[in-house]
């Protein structure tokens, strides 16, 4: 559009075109979309049934995404196993699509544990947290002094993000109970903590120890620079079989597969390994199409009891972890765990259930009791029972040592009066037995807080030749100062002497009734004394290890009364019973040893499982709750539609829910009223610009026109002149008349009358 200029003042007139129809509905059809969420949200948050609809989708050859309706594609010929990811039920990642958009009915998980705190503190003898999902996010939650106490926890979960987890802290004669394993308490975590994909291409294996996969994106990727694997102090590899969905191992020990380094090439991921993988390359090598499991290892673990007396623990299940399933440490110990299970969840496609150890007893006072559990698919040992191994550092005196203790075997546990017994580094001669005359504290003299660093080297290095595991470092807090009643004889000497309580020695632990299957080590480690297992079912594992092992510090040193009674294994090892030439009075009768296995259903003895309907996890993003999953989060195989389950929310979380949702579409009117005040206005205000303009306009070419003022007050008074000239010629006669025609004194009146004019 042109411009004008008005009024000598060099301003623009400016035009707008007309806003388009579309543009101009636009906002107000976006706000009335929301609204309209708004009001179904709220109105689903008043327990009506809301049935979605996932769509369906699979991983094709190059590793995209297709929702189109042609079969799976092989990899290439030497394919052992279609590229078709099972289309069994699943869970991930339809189904936390789905539960991500069902996260209202999510509780939040502090305040509920705050208020069993409280309670436990006015002494109250009971507590019941209400069913439901409560979500922690990374928060480890710690109970304290839960003593002399009942907790219902039937159908809880707990559900964290890695960097979280439950632990329970002095607590003395906790009842920690879920009434039936079909309404269990459950930990779990959302996302998963371990990577999840499918071999692409193994030529590289066995020459340069690396392979491509293509990587589920439901789980987190294998990345360095993702703070999952950044984090991590170690990262296992497995291979499994797609067909059983069991892991490929050697017949005996543990895989030991680690992950070197990773490589995102687009299409698929190349993982570089070191460790174990050439006993590995025989008979039963991972090929094309496997399935690939990426399991980082970090702090915390899924459960932890420390420094507890009495605890029982009743249907508890533990679906995921990045460490530890459950790890009972000092303490007096003599916990009871019955219809335990740590697993996959029924109905998910993980194959890891937590990255390490799934349960893990460390130097308390009386070993525990499993019964009637189920403990499979973990990333290390099944089972680890021991008494920790302390280190003499230094002597000080003929009556106080400093020790080494890694594994927490005597702060808290040993007393004035306790006796501390000690062996030889090499051969395992005892050498001394003497009471303890105050209870042991931690030392920080001699700069050892700086110099324990070095130990991890110096025992490695010859005369002592110890092979300590690069995942263990020491710290200050380790390093304790020993006093006894009587001298110690000379022959106990800094590094090569070993000793440990072998009264406080986690004896008496007990599994019976069991079922342990599919680990990536070893399906037991009994390395206390007194314990026993009966009637329990190994399958899959890399057998049961009866004795000591120095370089993890674990192990009694006079290890007796080991008993496996009525037991039966499968595929675990040669010998699928291990035991070491120092351990003494050992006994096993009636045990079944068969080198093959079968695919079990569970055995009666196992009480049935959780309902397969996988509750919902914590939200990942408020947005979540306005807009559609994001495209990533598309299910791997086709499968029926998913239908969410009607929910009937608790009162306080009815009314909260009511109030936040009417507050949101309150928030919404308010926002979209203001939307077309403004658009009114803007409206009003174009329309009175041009009317401005237009008037400018006219008055201008009005102007123009016309005469100009000054030329006409000209003529007129010029006209006035003459006139006035004319009558006094009239009344007198011409004396004379110049030559030019003019009367005299007429210039000077004109222009007399000119400039009077103007001025």
């Amino acid at each position: 559009m042109g411009c004008l200029k008005i009024g000598g003042r060099g301003g623009r007139l400016r035009g707008r075109p007309p806003m388009p129809c579309c543009r101009r509905l636009a906002p107000r059809l976006c706000l009335l979309y929301a609204a309209v969420l708004g009001c179904l949200s709220q109105l689903d948050g008043l327990a009506l049934t809301w049935p979605v609809e996932i769509a369906s989708g699979e991983l094709d050859a190059a590793g995209n995404w297709s929702d189109g309706e042609d079969p799976p594609l092989q990899l290439d010929a030497s394919a052992v196993a279609p590229w078709a990811w099972d289309t069994s039920p699943m869970e991930s990642p339809s189904a936390l699509a789905h539960r991500s958009t069902e996260a209202r009915a999510l509780l939040a998980g502090i305040p509920i544990v705050r208020e069993l705190q409280a309670a436990s503190s006015r002494g109250e003898p009971s507590f019941t947290i209400p069913p439901g999902e409560y979500s922690f996010g990374s928060e480890l939650v710690d109970l304290f002094r839960l003593n002399d106490m009942f907790v219902d926890v039937s159908g809880v979960t707990f559900w964290f993000t890695y960097g979280g987890g439950l632990r329970f802290i002095d607590c003395r004669n906790l009842q920690w109970i879920a009434d039936s394993p079909n309404r269990p308490f459950v930990i779990d975590y959302d996302p998963p903590v371990f990577a999840q994909g499918r071999v692409v291409d193994v030529s590289n294996l066995r020459a340069h120890r690396w392979v491509d996969a293509v990587f589920d994106p439901a789980y987190p990727l294998p990345s360095r620079s993702d703070r999952l694997f950044a984090r991590a102090s170690t990262t296992k590899v497995a291979f499994w079989n797609p067909a059983t969905r069991t892991i490929r191992r050697k017949q005996e020990g543990a895989v030991n597969i680690w992950l070197q380094n990773s490589q995102d090439h687009g299409h698929a991921w190349r993982i570089f390994m070191t460790g174990g993988i050439n006993s590995m390359l025989g008979a039963d090598a991972p090929g094309v199409g496997d399935l690939i499991t990426v399991m980082p290892r970090l702090w915390p673990h899924s459960l932890q009891l420390l420094r507890c007396q009495g605890v029982t623990i009743q249907a508890m299940h533990i679906y995921g972890g990045t460490n530890i399933g459950i790890v009972e440490t000092s303490g007096h110990g003599g916990h009871f765990y019955k219809q335990l299970r740590i697993g996959r969840r029924d109905g998910s496609k993980h194959l890891m259930s937590v990255n390490a150890d799934g349960f893990h007893s460390n130097s308390a006072v009386v070993g525990a009791t499993i019964q009637s559990s189920e403990i499979a698919y973990t990333g290390d040992d099944l089972l680890n029972i021991y008494n920790g191994i302390c280190i003499v550092l230094e002597r000080h005196s003929n009556t106080e040592i400093v020790v080494l203790d890694h594994k927490e075997t005597i702060d808290d546990v040993l007393l004035p009066g306790d006796a501390f017994t000690f062996f030889h580094l090499k051969s395992l001669e005892r050498l001394a037995n003497v009471r303890l005359a105050a209870s042991p504290t931690h030392f920080y003299g001699n700069n050892w807080p700086t110099r324990v660093k070095g130990v991890r080297g110096t025992l490695r290095a010859s005369p002592y030749n110890i092979p300590v595991p690069s995942a263990i470092s020491f710290d200050k807090d380790s390093v304790f100062l020993l006093r006894f009643e009587s001298p110690l004889p000379d022959a106990v000497q800094p590094y090569f002497s070993l000793g440990q309580s072998l009264e406080k020695a986690n004896r008496g632990a007990s599994i019976r009734d069991s079922w342990l299957h599919d680990g990536y080590s070893r399906a037991g480690l009994t390395k206390a004394t007194d314990t026993t297992i009966e009637r329990t079912l190994f399958q899959r594992a890399g057998g049961v290890h009866i004795g000591y092992e120095l370089h993890w510090f674990e192990g009694d040193l006079a290890l007796a009364d080991v008993k496996i009674l009525d037991s039966t294994f499968e595929a675990c090892g040669s010998p699928a019973i291990n035991i070491d030439t120092k351990a003494k009075e050992t006994i096993l009768a009636r045990n079944i040893i068969s080198p093959s296995s079968r695919i079990t259903e569970r055995p009666p003895f196992i009480l049935p499982p959780s309902p397969p309907t996988p509750p919902k996890p914590p939200p990942r993003s408020p947005s979540l709750l306005l807009l559609p999953p994001p495209s990533s989060a598309r299910p791997l195989a086709r499968s029926p539609p998913i239908q969410a389950p009607p929910k009937t929310l608790e009162p306080l979380s009815h009314w909260v829910e009511v109030v936040v949702a009417s507050f949101g579409l309150a928030c919404l009117t308010a926002i979209a009223a203001i939307v077309i005040i403004a658009e009114q206005w803007r409206k009003a205000q174009v329309a009175g610009q041009a009317a401005r303009n237009a008037a400018a306009i006219q008055a201008a070419e009005e102007r123009r026109t016309r005469p100009d003022d000054n030329q006409a007050t000209y003529m007129a008074t010029k006209a006035r002149s003459a006139e006035s000239r004319g009558k006094r010629q009239v009344a007198q006669e011409p004396a004379h008349t110049p030559s030019d025609g003019k009367v005299p004194g007429e210039r000077e009146e004109e222009d007399e009358g000119f400039h009077r004019t103007v001025l």
